[in-house]
């Protein structure tokens, strides 16, 4: 399976667990709205029911056999509850499926009885190891935090790359301790951003503007023009995840799985995706826009806490407008739903006719060419008349999938 090509890409399997997450969070954020004393541990939940769902079905795409899909699924399942037993948190989604697809690629090389018995033990084991690891792990990006301290732009990008790989620690180290910045209020020491701006949400200090009004226009405005931009040029078969992981972002604040199918889809559209998270906090910045939030930075929080709304609506207008151009730009040289990947073989081949834009159809075992002179007579063995190229029957059998 490979991860970003065209040819059996990796999001034509991740666009079921991306759905099915996104649906859970959303019923289960909807229902927290509405039914404030229901309590839920919403991240473990969400962690358990993503990595299951993602090994099961990855593996039963990969090998079409329901035990190993079921071995596979209860291995990750039992991965993430040991390590949840011994660090009291959840593993990253993107953690999660780098074990999912290692996993698939270790049932390729065995039989299915010890496939059975050293998923179960690799579990345990893998569990155990990340557990003890996760102390020092969190001592690592605590100090990373210190050192970025005050550098809010760089929090708001990495912050994102961050919550896709392992989870919101450092979000919560930024929003709830020091490692943002300090202040007395009323005689007591408030430490973090969050904090700071509940303290006084009608005025709030000024440290809101550079580290919580960002995470709005992140999270409601980009994906946005995300959508927009995709909309009519996506496949359809990827629809239904894409409207789901949008809807998600922009009603609860959670982005994790647009960010999750930006990079499987064209991680180069990811890439334009984080230079404007950097946008989005530096404007408001700039301009002082103070807007926090409690927990999410979600359109239900915005109608909360907001202010200025003429300026939030124009800047974020502004703001999807770029995104949607930085997606067609992507889209316009990197499109991955209509690229073709060759093997090396039929590249070197298709080079010596040419290239690609030089085939213009092949019938039998002859190939219609746009310029005959652009085919190197010495790499290929063929006969040219005109545009009709007729091939050796091995470069035919070559290019027959292709063209």
């Amino acid at each position: 399976m490979n991860i970003f090509t065209s040819k059996n890409r990796l999001i034509t399997v991740l666009k079921f667990p991306i759905a099915i997450l996104s649906f859970y969070l959303l019923a289960v954020g909807l229902v927290a709205l509405l039914l404030p004393s229901v309590s839920l541990d919403v991240d473990a939940v969400t962690s358990l029911l993503w990595s299951t769902a993602c090994a099961g079905i990855i593996a039963s795409f990969a090998q079409k056999d329901s035990l190993i899909t079921v071995c596979t699924a209860l291995s990750l399942l039992l991965v993430n509850s040991v390590f949840y037993v011994i660090s009291g948190e959840a593993l990253g989604i993107m953690v999660s499926l780098l074990l999912s697809l290692l996993a698939v690629r270790l049932c390729r090389e065995m039989s299915l009885e010890y496939y059975v018995i050293c998923s179960a033990l690799a579990g345990v084991i893998i569990g155990v190891a990340l557990g003890l690891l996760y102390s020092p792990f969190c001592n690592l990006v605590r100090s990373f935090a210190y050192l970025i301290k005050g550098r809010a732009v760089l929090f708001g990008i990495l912050n994102e790359v961050y919550n896709l790989f392992f989870g919101d620690y450092l979000s919560h180290l930024v929003y709830t301790t020091n490692c943002s910045t300090s202040l007395i209020v009323d005689k007591r020491l408030v430490s973090g951003a969050v904090d700071l701006f509940l303290t006084s949400p009608d005025n709030p200090p000024s440290v809101v503007s550079q580290y919580l009004t960002g995470k709005y226009f992140v999270n409601i405005f980009l994906p946005i023009g995300v959508y927009a931009s995709l909309f009519g040029k996506i496949k359809k078969h990827y629809l239904f995840s894409l409207s789901l992981s949008t809807l998600l972002s922009v009603l609860l604040g959670n982005n994790v799985m647009l960010l999750m199918f930006l990079f499987f889809y064209n991680p180069l559209m990811l890439v334009g995706y984080l230079f404007a998270v950097g946008v989005c906090y530096l404007v408001p910045a700039l301009m002082d826009i103070r807007i926090g939030f409690e927990d999410y930075a979600s359109v239900f929080s915005l109608v909360k806490y907001g202010n200025s709304f003429l300026w939030v609506l124009l800047i974020g207008a502004v703001l999807s407008v770029t995104v949607y151009f930085i997606v067609q730009m992507v889209l316009a040289r990197f499109d991955m739903d209509n690229q073709k990947y060759y093997p090396r073989e039929v590249k070197a081949l298709v080079k010596a006719l040419g290239g690609e834009r030089n085939i213009v159809s092949l019938d039998g075992d002859v190939l219609t060419v746009r310029n005959p002179n652009l085919i190197d007579i010495i790499k290929v063995d063929c006969d040219i008349h005109q545009d009709k190229v007729t091939l050796i029957e091995k470069d035919y059998e070559i290019l027959k999938d292709y063209f």
